[in-house]
């Protein structure tokens, strides 16, 4: 019942605020800063009594103040946690690093091809263009090239 009426009230807000906007008329705006001092009041008194809600439920037996006060305390448990070769979740930093270790391992070994004619082949052509490149002398750029100081100021 108190939430439709907020709603209500929050979209009579946004039509006086477009109406204002269109026509900036003194007495929109005075009833647009009525209807908004309204709304904060009735805001505050929501969150009030969703609040003494929370410690009514709490209620006083020791047990459910601890789970009130664990409640509003209680930091997030991790979002994303490793998973190591089993699947299992790690979550402790050692953990996390033997897995980012295991897995550099596995990407960075190095390549070896393999002993076929065909691997042999390319591999010879590819480092002789390398190396025809390299040793190829360096062309000058078409045009002239500017070169512009700048002055210093004294």
């Amino acid at each position: 019942m108190i939430l439709s009426h907020l709603k209500l009230a929050l979209q009579e807000k946004r039509n006086l605020q477009k109406l204002w906007a269109r026509t900036p008329c003194p007495h929109i705006k005075r009833e647009l800063n009525h209807i908004v001092q309204e709304l904060r009041q009735a805001v505050w008194m929501f969150r009030g009594a969703a609040w003494e809600e929370t410690l009514e439920q709490a209620g006083d037996d020791w047990k459910s103040l601890h789970l009130l006060c664990r409640r509003l305390t209680r930091s997030p448990t991790p979002v994303c946690p490793l998973f190591d070769r089993t699947g299992t979740r790690r979550y402790a930093g050692k953990n996390q690093a033997e897995i980012l270790a295991e897995h550099l391992e596995e990407q960075l070994t190095p390549y070896s091809p393999s002993d076929t004619s065909e691997t042999a082949s390319h591999l010879a052509q590819v480092k002789r263009q390398v190396q025809e490149f390299l040793t190829a002398p360096v062309l000058p750029l078409p045009g002239t090239i500017l070169c512009l100081r700048r002055r210093r100021s004294k």
